[in-house]
């Protein structure tokens, strides 16, 4: 059993610029006994982030907290269906 999660060593091999792309990572992990290694990787934002490690760019930022950021420039808001304050 590996010691690391796929999560974790995949993170680890695309810090170390050990791999240029998604398929060598998913290689590697495959040979190191990580046999969820494709399953683990395709999520939209983890493939994201691994692709952005493995090309030198810092991780990049979820785009939720970015959503979040112009609603509250905007100031929408919604009123609770069930609750009256007045």
């Amino acid at each position: 059993m590996p010691a690391y999660s796929t999560i974790e060593r995949a993170f680890e091999i695309a810090r170390s610029q050990d791999c240029h792309s998604l398929d060598e990572l998913r290689s590697k992990l495959s040979r190191e006994g990580y046999a969820d290694a494709v399953a683990q990787t395709s999520f939209p934002f983890v493939r994201k982030q691994l692709q952005d490690l493995m090309q030198g760019r810092t991780a990049s930022s979820p785009k939720k907290l970015e959503r979040s950021r112009k609603r509250g420039l905007l100031k929408l808001g919604f009123e609770h269906p069930l609750r009256s304050d007045g």
